[in-house]
């Protein structure tokens, strides 16, 4: 005749599932809280990139129709002597961002060639300053499709 297994080693059972219903448990929670900061993050950068983008299309529409040996507007910035360099805090967005721009020529023998630069940065959750997105430009002071003939034998528009 068997004997029944003893009260004790139930109980060591239980203890056991117990902790590992625990650990998992608590690894769900920390999961489920990486995933809302990293929701939240991409949100961020998304909302940051709009941000970048739409300075962008405002400052080619200041720019456009400039001819190369015009100055750069200062109603889009100020001047520091090689560039136009402005800033401000889009009040539309869902956090407080940070957007800095900066409009100078590309390079030193094509003044008909003009780098934009903007970026956009925020403060995180945890109070640290995120990089944020930087996006580029590099605009011709006329549009190129502007200098082709519309037809063999036209002259260029």
């Amino acid at each position: 005749m068997r004997r029944p297994a003893s009260p004790g080693f139930a109980l060591v059972e239980a203890l056991v599932a117990a902790a590992i219903f625990g650990l998992g448990a608590l690894a769900l929670t920390q999961l489920n809280a990486s995933l809302v900061r990293h929701a939240e993050a991409a949100q961020h950068r998304s909302e940051a990139t709009l941000l970048a983008q739409a300075q962008l299309d405002e400052l080619r529409a200041a720019l456009a129709g400039l001819p190369p040996e015009a100055p750069l507007p200062v109603d889009i910035g100020h001047f520091d002597g090689a560039a136009v360099i402005g800033a401000d805090a889009p009040a539309n967005a869902t956090t407080a961002f940070d957007r800095r721009w900066r409009v100078q020529a590309a390079a030193a023998d094509d003044p008909a060639l003009r780098r934009i630069d903007v970026q956009v940065r925020w403060v995180d959750r945890d109070g640290r300053v995120d990089p944020g997105v930087a996006l580029a430009l590099l605009l011709p002071a006329r549009d190129p499709a502007r200098r082709l003939p519309a037809a063999p034998g036209e002259p260029p528009r």
